[in-house]
């Protein structure tokens, strides 16, 4: 009996070796054919790789010590502040400690550590510069005096953090190209991150909201920007970066905000990896899904721009951590992890309500699993659910509340066909104009067919800045993992902890197909989906995760392309002038430092199609929210004559116009042509618009852009 079973073993063991005997030369063959058709598509990144490089030099001039210093001031400031997170963080997990009522997992990793203290701390200090700002209390002094108390309560973290030392792993030479992967963006996005910033979301609220912020000690209404009614957490913390880095000079302070945002992203790897030591898995298996995530391009392009998305994924990822071990063991440590996490994650983007949906089915599973158990655990169970909404309800709060109370809605600016609101610059329409524009990324409509197509056209044609291509580039990791993990799903050969971790992200990616298909916003579940790639390569043929790390390399080559045409490195070292910086990334900020210097201070000037990047702006202004031809394209409907539009124009207090005439003036794309009303109507407006500008005083024209004296 013993002997027919043997063979029985044997032979399942031979069926499925050589099942997998052809998963190896498969795999390798997927990769190559993805690779590429991926390049076929990077003709404006990669294929500009060589002028780029060449340029690069050129750009170099005399080396000045003062922007050097500046630059590593606000380096070290932005770090100072990260250890501050770390202290604070502490006495969070001091807190969650006690908490504690059965058995819990250990946490002697260091990076895991590192990784969810700061992570914690930086949703309490967000908090803290809430209230403060609240209260009109940005000052230097009070920013200051956080920074030392938070790090006191570093030093004394550091002191008492306890780490069980692994069994030494000699580093192979597939760790050291995974390292190699991993330290260059990290490199390359540090570098950029201390450039003055250029990004146009960054330029239309990242920065310049917290600019505002601190010319006006707190809180302040920032008039017709929209954005000051999302929820700012990581913004937060970038301004009080930025207000520690005043002390010195303006210039510290700005690149100090743009390195505390890229923070965020060595603290999401060093997550990633945690998660996968805390699995038992080894430091060169760890080191897998960090180099995937490490080289996708969108990831460095919001990581080095000043974007909120890494720090939301960040906190994404540590509850999807929570909820597989909460899944395991429904302590209230656990449960409160999750609170946290997702408070955390509502205070930086409503978008985390993505994945609030998913963990809420994954609990009722849970609770379904505990009915066949005692009534004690069933309890347990339901206590441990409402805790964690509870508490991400009470950290989220009071950002909602804010807004409800200035506004009538807790999510305004969205969704005012359900909760309306109301404030100065919008309205239901425009609002729903928004959603329509969102709408559009990723290509509007889609048959059934293109639903589909999405995960491949995403993963293969995706361009930055480019609405429908996704707006961003993923690269080919994902896809080329797709059918590995599905693979290993269906051999029944993941653990729950890693189905779970797959799961939440195919709920999650259901959401974002059927809302705004921007890239940015799928970035949230790519750790955990990496982490489920990788787990089901390390369960297929052992070569496999050769193959897996190699699909990083394209991703690499965006990543350097992009760096090499922001060209960064000379601003940052000093050895080229912020303004030639400036000039040579912003095609209008030549104009803006026109304004800047010939307009009197009185002055007020309409921006019209300028993206609203209002940062580098020192004059009062007026500018419509996302729609931005939305009052002067309702002005010139209004009005019937030159003259008449001129009056409109005065009585808003307008006494310049910065405006990009590419897109207003040519009937074609112009926003103020009505295609329900005659041609001949049509040029009678566009002549009225055109008379107006040109009977104004024109102070500059530079390309498609013109500022005119209207007074």
């Amino acid at each position: 009996m013993k002997a027919a079973t043997g063979r029985k073993l044997n032979s399942a063991s031979s069926v499925h070796k050589q099942a997998e005997a052809w998963v190896f030369p498969t795999a390798m063959l997927w990769a190559v054919v993805l690779s590429a058709i991926f390049l076929s598509y990077r003709g404006a990144d990669i294929g500009t790789l060589p002028q780029s490089v060449s340029s690069f030099l050129s750009t170099f001039g005399s080396l000045r010590i003062a922007p050097l210093r500046d630059s590593l001031l606000g380096a070290l400031t932005a770090l100072l502040v990260a250890c501050a997170w770390f202290g604070y963080g502490g006495a969070v997990e001091q807190l969650l400690a006690r908490l504690t009522t059965g058995s819990v997992e250990d946490e002697p990793i260091l990076s895991w550590s590192l990784a969810t203290r700061c992570a914690w701390g930086a949703g309490v200090t967000s908090l803290l510069m809430f209230l403060l700002g609240v209260a009109r209390l940005y000052t230097k002094t009070i920013a200051a005096f956080a920074l030392v108390f938070g790090l006191i309560l570093f030093v004394r973290a550091a002191r008492r953090l306890r780490i069980t030392p692994f069994a030494r792993e000699q580093l192979s030479r597939f760790s050291a190209i995974a390292l190699t992967l991993i330290f260059f963006p990290l490199l390359l996005g540090g570098i950029a991150a201390l450039a003055p910033p250029i990004a146009k979301d960054t330029l239309l609220y990242h920065i310049s909201l917290p600019k505002a912020f601190l010319d006006a000690r707190g809180l302040a209404d920032v008039r017709y920007n929209l954005a000051q009614y999302y929820a700012l957490g990581a913004e937060l913390n970038g301004a009080w970066a930025m207000l520690l880095g005043r002390i010195v000079n303006l210039r510290v302070g700005e690149a100090a905000f743009g390195f505390s945002q890229f923070a965020y992203l060595p603290l999401l790897l060093l997550a990633v990896f945690g998660w996968m030591r805390k699995r038992g898995s080894t430091v060169i298996e760890s080191l897998l899904p960090v180099a995937l995530v490490a080289c996708v391009p969108t990831v460095y392009s919001s990581a080095s721009s000043g974007y909120n998305d890494c720090a939301l994924s960040l906190y994404v990822t540590l509850a999807i951590v929570a909820a597989v071990r909460w899944w395991k063991i429904p302590d209230r440590r656990y449960t409160a992890e999750i609170g946290l996490a997702l408070g955390f994650g509502l205070a930086i983007k409503l978008l985390a309500l993505f994945i609030i949906v998913p963990l809420f089915v994954l609990f009722l599973l849970r609770l379904r699993v505990a009915e066949g158990t005692s009534n004690e655990e069933l309890a347990s169970v339901l206590r441990t659910g409402a805790i964690a909404v509870l508490l991400a309800g009470a950290l989220a709060a009071p950002w909602y509340l804010r807004n409800w109370a200035r506004t009538g809605s807790p999510v305004y600016p969205f969704y005012m066909n359900i909760f309306h609101g109301k404030a100065p610059g919008w309205d239901q329409q425009r609002s729903l104009t928004d959603q329509i524009l969102n709408s559009r990324y990723g290509g509007y409509p889609k048959s059934a067919f293109e639903y589909a197509a999405v995960p491949v056209r995403v993963s293969l044609s995706a361009q930055p800045d480019i609405p429908r291509d996704f707006d961003g580039v993923l690269g080919i990791s994902f896809l080329f993992g797709l059918p590995l993990l599905l693979l290993a799903l269906r051999g029944r050969r993941l653990d729950i902890e890693i189905k779970i971790a797959a799961a939440l992200p195919g709920a999650y990616f259901v959401f974002w197909l059927f809302s705004s298909e921007q890239l940015r916003y799928l970035l949230p579940v790519l750790p955990a989906l990496a982490v489920a790639i990788c787990a089901s390569s390390l369960v297929m043929h052992g070569h496999i995760r050769y193959v897996v790390l190699a699909t990083a390399v394209p991703g690499l080559l965006v990543i350097a392309a992009l760096f090499a045409q922001q060209n960064p490195v000379a601003v940052v070292l000093g050895a080229e002038p912020r303004n030639a910086y400036l000039e040579r990334m912003l095609d209008h900020y030549s104009i803006y430092e026109t304004l800047n210097s010939a307009l009197p201070h009185e002055a007020r000037v309409w921006l019209i199609n300028m993206r609203r990047d209002t940062y580098y702006i020192e004059r009062p202004y007026f500018s419509d929210f996302r729609i931005e031809h939305y009052t002067l394209a309702e002005m010139v409907r209004d009005s019937n004559t030159a003259e008449e539009l001129r009056r409109r124009v005065h009585e808003m207090g307008i006494t310049h116009i910065l405006l990009r005439t590419d897109l207003l003036l040519d009937y074609a794309i112009s926003p103020l042509v009505d295609d329900s009303k005659p041609r001949a109507d049509n040029e009678q407006k566009l002549q009225m618009f055109r008379q107006l500008l040109t009977e104004g005083r024109v102070i500059k024209m530079q390309g498609h852009f013109m500022l005119v004296d209207v007074r």
